[in-house]
């Protein structure tokens, strides 16, 4: 995911490379590796960093838009609220991934975002990146690709709920170890910070639903939970039943 760096004019900037430099913004998330020292720099003296509490809400649902985030450490939750007054998880974003963005079209947030748990964000003044992003095309490119990358998200989650119940959770483990690998962290191990009622509003499930599916893939040798600590033991068959290429797998497993 790497990109080359800026040329200019006068000179050819050096890229910023994982590990080399101190601009903690430009080493959250691969997106940002190979940005230009010009344009770490400028990031850097815009971005603040707030520390955030569990429970902690960083803006509600038609809030004026004025920032983009990332998330550095801890997990954020982003909600609405239906038309009967409940509330729906629309996303979790974890260290490095940036959320926000469904502010800019209508400049008013379309969710509200909470902290699941005590961490550290990136705040982005979403005017002075436009401005930046004008001025270089190399990051323009980038958040465009964030942005994107978003919008393919969001219509994967508008259609988990036309599927089976357990090949949207299949789909939600698969996902979140496909994010944590590409962050440089374990593909078969990880925390979820999430409630089992988030799990399942997100999935469009009951708690109580999502309790007797990991249990049933407990059962079946899929995966280990302590807490919410999950292991991931068969990530193959993992992978065929969220992409419905095995539909039967638990029933054939159990048997």
């Amino acid at each position: 995911m790497t990109m080359s760096s800026i040329s200019f004019a006068s000179q050819s900037v050096p890229p910023i490379l994982p590990g080399k430099n101190d601009y903690a913004l430009c080493l959250t998330h691969p997106c940002w590796h190979g940005l230009s020292e010009s344009d770490a720099i400028s990031l850097d003296r815009m971005t603040r960093c707030p520390r955030v509490r569990m429970g902690d809400r960083l803006y509600r649902m038609n809030d004026l838009f004025e920032n983009l985030y990332i998330v550095q450490s801890g997990c954020i939750k982003t909600s609405i609220v239906n038309v009967a007054g409940v509330e729906q998880v629309t996303g979790f974003y974890l260290h490095g991934e940036m959320f926000g963005i469904d502010g800019i079209v209508d400049k008013r947030y379309a969710a509200t975002a909470v902290a699941l748990e005590d961490g550290q964000i990136y705040e982005i003044p979403f005017e002075q990146l436009e401005k930046l992003c004008l001025a270089s095309p190399d990051l323009r490119h980038r958040v465009l690709k964030i942005a994107s990358n978003q919008i393919v998200s969001s219509q994967s989650t508008m259609l988990i709920g036309t599927v089976r119940a357990e090949q949207r959770l299949a789909i939600f483990l698969n996902n979140f170890s496909v994010r944590n690998s590409l962050l440089g962290h374990s593909a078969f191990q990880f925390r979820l910070p999430m409630t089992r009622y988030d799990i399942g509003s997100y999935l469009y499930l009951t708690s109580e639903c999502v309790s007797r599916l990991i249990a049933k893939f407990k059962t079946t040798g899929l995966i280990e939970v302590d807490k919410r600590e999950v292991r991931l033991l068969d990530i193959a068959a993992l992978k065929s039943l969220a992409d419905g290429s095995c539909p039967l797998l638990l029933n054939e497993r159990a048997a």
